[in-house]
């Protein structure tokens, strides 16, 4: 598999909640007696255990993986497929502009469907699980061609690709539709997704959707253009769409100089004697980018080799395999970037004997602001409670009562009639979402003239978005994102994309609104 040289770093920050682990023992020195490179078997039970496959089996001195949690999204490749060939007839069919030559108009001649390429989809699977830590074009290990990461595609293949388009969105092949207008009228404005869709000289795709823990659907496609431009070497096109439902997880390469706070233990922190478990390295990881820092917590690192230091009570193997022997503290390592990571595992002649927070860490899911990725129905719109205390809701239906439950809950008064009128007009005639009315009350200055706190802004943004007070999980996870440095208007995306704000908004006739493609 070839490898390419990296050309430049650019960092970002990033943090990705896998599991909440409780006594994590965190502490590293240099080692000078590293234990042999087990990557590639770390990948490979990280593959058997449901990850899809990064573009290359090993890292390059200086990176290393780590483990993306999040769903694609399946059975949606050939909607989206038939979705981009009926715009590819509909540009020919009226004679929009063509791309290769704006002065030109299309032809109905000029029509042939794009072929889907099962190669080019494996690429857009690891760039939209990138996406859901880094909304930019940039990969995670960028090298910058003509100011566009396309290292996933030629470390792959060894060749130039075409193009590559992105949006964050439930649907982004309509999401490049939305440029139409733009480029036909040739009124300005971004237009280079939709015209990458409609190129004649564009011969295959692949495209995929990913639900990230920190970002929501993100949409990546892949283009294969005419070989008289980019060189396509040995690649044969086509393919069948791949079960993308058969993966919990995406393996993607970063800079081990981004990992930072490693926290080694199991899952819960404990295991049971004559129990199997596996060992993680979850760790705070620094992404810098040209536009600003980004960090995101516990996101699982898949260091090159494991090891405990007391096997009489936990017997560990090479990729982090663990069984439980005898009761006590088994004290374990994990090596990354010639570093030693440390930490703790507790066994336990039964579960019985776990702390109830323990217990709580080994059976809880993720936290409850990402139950919107995993199928959760939110309740009917209605009254809740922040920080223990009841919201009332406004009682009427449709825009009206939406943008009183605004007034209600977000601001805590009641409306007054001239903004009342302003934000129905938002929604009537502006075609302003929900996401879009939300973000204008909670950064209009009588809002931000409250100067809430990062608890009491997390608990406002479960009344408004999620309409009930935070969980315990769910408040730590976004209490620790903003007191680590996130915006507060990332920190809101996370909210607006999630399923539970999706059916609160449906329950008025109010559409929610999702981020825009870039």
């Amino acid at each position: 598999m070839k490898k390419l040289s990296r050309l430049t770093r650019l960092g970002a920050s990033a943090v990705l909640a896998l599991t909440i682990l409780v006594t994590p023992v965190v502490t590293a020195r240099a080692d000078d007696e590293v234990p042999e490179d087990n990557s590639a078997a770390i990948i490979a039970a990280a593959v058997a255990d449901g990850a899809h496959a990064c573009n290359t089996d090993m890292p390059e001195d200086g990176t290393l993986f780590v483990r993306l949690d999040g769903t694609f999204a399946s059975d949606r490749q050939n909607e989206w497929l038939n979705l981009v060939n009926s715009y590819r007839r509909e540009a020919c069919e009226n004679g929009y502009p063509d791309p290769r030559d704006p002065s030109r108009r299309l032809t109905p001649n000029d029509y042939a469907p794009m072929i889907w390429s099962s190669d080019l989809e494996q690429s857009a699977m690891l760039r939209a699980a990138e996406a859901s830590l880094t909304m930019y074009h940039y990969s995670l290990t960028p090298v910058l061609v003509v100011g566009h990461d396309r290292a996933i595609w030629e470390r792959s293949y060894g060749a130039s690709y075409g193009n590559e388009t992105i949006a964050w969105s439930s649907n982004p092949v309509a999401s490049w539709y939305g440029e139409r207008n733009a480029w036909v009228n040739g009124s300005g404005g971004e237009t280079g997704h939709y015209t990458a869709m409609i190129d004649p000289s564009s011969l295959c795709i692949g495209i995929a959707g990913f639900n990230g823990t920190y970002v929501g659907l993100y949409g990546g496609t892949e283009y294969i253009l005419d070989e008289n431009r980019y060189v396509i070497g040995s690649y044969v096109p086509g393919g069948d769409p791949i079960n993308t439902s058969a993966y919990n997880s995406q393996i993607a390469e970063i800079y081990d100089d981004w990992i930072a706070n490693v926290n080694v233990t199991c899952e819960g922190g404990f295991v049971v004697i004559g129990n199997e478990t596996d060992l993680k390295a979850l760790a705070t990881i620094k992404v810098v980018r040209l536009s600003g820092d980004s960090q995101f917590s516990d996101i699982e690192v898949l260091p090159p080799s494991w090891g405990c230091e007391d096997p009489d009570i936990l017997s560990v193997d090479g990729v982090g395999n663990a069984v439980a022997v005898a009761p006590g503290t088994a004290h374990v390592y994990c090596y990354i970037n010639g570093i030693r990571y440390n930490g703790t595992v507790n066994v336990l002649e039964r579960a019985s004997e776990a702390s109830p927070s323990q217990t709580l860490s080994s059976s809880s899911s993720t936290p409850a602001s990402d139950s919107g990725y995993s199928g959760y129905s939110a309740p009917a719109a209605g009254g809740g409670t922040v920080g223990g205390s009841f919201v009332p809701s406004a009682s009427g239906s449709g825009i009206e009562g939406f943008v009183d439950r605004l007034y209600t809950v977000a601001l805590g008064r009641n409306c007054d009639p001239i903004g009342r009128d302003y934000w129905l007009s938002r929604v009537r005639t502006g075609g302003a979402t929900g996401s879009d009315l939300a973000r204008g009350f909670l950064f209009s200055q009588e809002f931000l003239g409250k100067n809430m706190s990062n608890e009491a802004f997390v608990d406002t943004l479960y009344a408004t978005f999620f309409n009930r007070t935070p969980d315990a999980l769910g408040r730590s996870y976004w209490l620790n994102r903003l007191n680590n440095g996130e915006s507060r208007q990332n920190v809101i995306s996370g909210f607006t994309n999630s399923i539970e704000w999706h059916v609160l908004c449906t329950s008025y006739g109010v559409v929610s609104g999702s981020a825009a493609a870039t």
